[in-house]
């Protein structure tokens, strides 16, 4: 009996398990079903101008929508039999005609539908001539996370792996001497400033041929150092200059013009590094061309991600970017290691990749969202180029020109506008100084990286590798986390973590590549700094793109990366002063943490809000007092006209 029972239990347990799974292979089916209808429905495919019988697809479209209740199947199979007789009669342009009181199976036609029935034989195309819809309706017609934003994404990201080689080329192309005391000298009082008060100091110094400070002759080290330091700098000299020149140059004739001038500077200036000869002045020209083209490209690429995208794929490729910039970090190492040799890392790892970017080019178009403050009639055009490539339907230039043209003025922007409007004072250079605590911690870390730690190439990888990882991390929590609290936190880090080299020092008994726990923690503790400050860079170079108006959106991106790089132009400086007294060079960036932290205090947050178009200051109350007017005259007339049909 006890058997049987089990048995029976068992077979119960199996039929309930069969009827559960039968239920839900029977809902998935019919989620299956609805979904390929409605994605078939919505496909490019489908042309009502193609002999389709609209009626019945239409009545389809609702059903499967859910949005309005047939009373049975049978009354739904009547209706669809009526629609067929009707369009089975001689003269079809009698469809928009049809009487809908004769039309059984729907339950109380909505408005909705009627008027997709009074409506032209093509519904995709109507929808775009009929309705008037702001830029950003516009732009996710025409594909604002496709193909065409894709391939963007991917070559902007290949600028960033090579810009990373050109701004943090020094380290490895200008590789530090290293020094060979005598044995009565110890380990900590041989360095740069006992080595240089020597008369034959070039007696304790080893020679490194394929770094570029003994390329020259007499080499940049001890009263030739001060050289060495002024070229290191150039680069982020030429940044600090191109950010203002092109962030000029993209706000008033073009992201896609700057973008192309900037890169092929930087291309040009990669060249005259690698053929300079002993000629100091041709390998600074060059250095500082690297500058002033490769990193206000970059920064441009972010106006770009954000007038060409929308949502979460523009915060996600925005910090996208950066992930490339960190791999191309960790790449560099491995190049500087195969190609010891500076002039062939310079020509053949940088200058190739570089040269071929260029032609990436003829990828993208003008950004719509710059076109739109312009001309309405070439951000159309342009719009329509993006449709192409994302195969969607053109936009229609009549019906949106009212629409798009939010201004009449034609303003010129400049620096100067960023403190003359009371709106963008305060927050320009409350920006422009975190981006300087910013800038300036990243490269004081680059800098002093050869000082903390193991030797320069696992110090570096451990670095590139922490970057990395932050830029990860960061395109996974971008789109959920505030951009005010986190920068304030994040910073907050990097100062405390900064002050605490100042209880950390290496011992005698552990110079040179000997091993010791204090190694270990420096670099644990720089690559926690690097961690938390790429991530807090990341936040915000999107927190400044969504302070400000696109009128003046690059301005403000090209002034606070100037003001940033100042930071960075000052980090070999501040390498050379900490030697000079004998502190680690971790230290000085922690004060500079403080004051990153107290101006972020008076900046707004901006999560989840919309992009402004115009500075506040110009915003024309007339002509939105006229949009409102006519939005709401076209809402009275879509009202009367439904109940005309009633």
């Amino acid at each position: 009996m006890k058997a049987e029972l089990v048995i029976q239990k068992i077979t119960l347990i199996k039929f309930n398990f069969f009827c559960w799974l039968i239920s839900k292979s029977i809902k998935i089916t019919s989620l299956i079903v609805s979904d390929c209808i409605l994605r078939i429905h919505k496909s490019e495919v489908l042309d009502f101008q193609q002999n389709l019988n609209p009626l019945p697809i239409l009545l389809l479209k609702v059903y499967f929508q859910n949005k309005y209740t047939f009373k049975s199947l049978k009354e739904f199979n009547k209706s669809e039999k009526k629609s067929k007789q009707y369009m089975n009669s001689s003269n079809k342009d009698q469809v928009s005609k049809i009487n809908h009181s004769d039309i059984s199976g729907v339950d109380d036609l909505n408005t909705p539908l009627k008027q997709s029935l009074n409506q032209p034989q093509n519904p995709r195309r109507s929808q775009v001539v009929s309705q008037k819809i702001t830029f950003e309706e516009a732009l996710d017609l025409v594909g604002s996370a496709n193909w065409y934003q894709l391939r963007a994404f991917i070559w902007f990201g290949l600028q960033w792996f090579w810009c990373a080689w050109i701004l943090l080329q020094s380290n490895f192309i200008f590789m530090d001497p290293e020094y060979d005391c005598p044995s009565n000298i110890s380990a900590s009082d041989c360095n740069a400033s006992w080595v240089c008060d020597q008369k034959n100091y070039m007696d304790y110094i080893v020679r490194n041929d394929d770094s570029l400070i003994f390329y020259y002759d007499p080499p940049l080290v001890c009263d030739r150092g001060f050289i060495y330091s002024i070229m290191s700098a150039l680069t982020y000299l030429g940044s600090l200059i191109g950010f203002f020149f092109f962030s000029w140059y993209a706000d008033n004739k073009g992201r896609k013009s700057a973008l192309f001038w900037s890169w092929l500077i930087a291309t040009i200036g990669t060249f005259m590094v690698g053929f300079s000869q002993k000629d100091i002045v041709t390998c600074s020209i060059g250095l500082f061309l690297q500058g002033l083209g490769a990193n206000p490209a970059i920064t441009i690429h972010f106006s770009f991600l954000n007038e060409h995208s929308q949502g979460p794929f523009r915060e996600y490729t925005s910090i996208g970017v950066q992930i490339f910039f960190a791999a191309g970090e960790c790449f560099l190492i491995l190049a500087a290691y195969l190609i010891p040799y500076w002039r062939w890392l310079v020509l053949f790892a940088f200058g190739i990749p570089v040269t071929i970017l260029n032609f990436g080019i003829f990828l993208i178009q003008e950004s719509p969202k710059f076109l739109h403050e312009q001309s309405t009639e070439k951000a159309i055009i342009v719009l329509n180029e993006i449709a192409k490539v994302n195969k969607k339907e053109p936009l229609k230039l009549d019906v949106l020109k009212s629409v798009l043209k939010t201004s009449d003025k034609d303003n010129s922007y400049s620096i100067v506008d960023l403190f003359k409007f009371k709106s963008l004072r305060v927050k320009n250079i409350c920006c422009a100084v975190v981006f300087l605590a910013i800038q300036m911690v990243y490269y004081g870390i680059t800098f002093a990286i050869s000082q903390v730690g193991f030797n320069i190439y696992i110090n570096s990888l451990v670095i590139g590798l922490c970057e990395l990882f932050a830029y990860c991390v960061t395109d996974h929590f971008i789109p959920k986390i505030k951009r005010k609290i986190t920068t304030i936190i994040g910073v907050g880090i990097v100062t405390v973590l900064s002050f605490s080299f100042i209880f950390l020092t290496i011992p005698d008994s552990c110079s040179g590549s000997t091993f010791c726990y204090q190694k270990v923690i420096q670099i644990i503790l720089a690559g926690s700094m690097r961690f938390v400050i790429c991530f807090v860079w990341t936040v915000v170079y999107i927190w400044i793109a969504e302070l400000f108006p696109t009128t003046v959106r690059n301005l403000a991106l090209g002034f606070s990366s100037a003001l940033g790089t100042v930071g960075s132009t000052a980090a070999p400086f501040m390498k050379t002063l900490c030697q000079n007294l004998s502190i680690s060079p971790m230290i000085p960036l922690g004060i500079i943490g403080i004051a990153g932290v107290a101006c972020s205090f008076p900046l707004s947050e901006t999560r989840g809000q919309k992009l402004q178009d115009q500075i506040e200051e110009l915003r024309d109350p007339e002509f939105e007092e006229h949009i409102s007017i006519q939005r709401e005259v076209e809402v009275q007339d879509e009202e009367f006209d439904d109940n005309k049909n009633k």
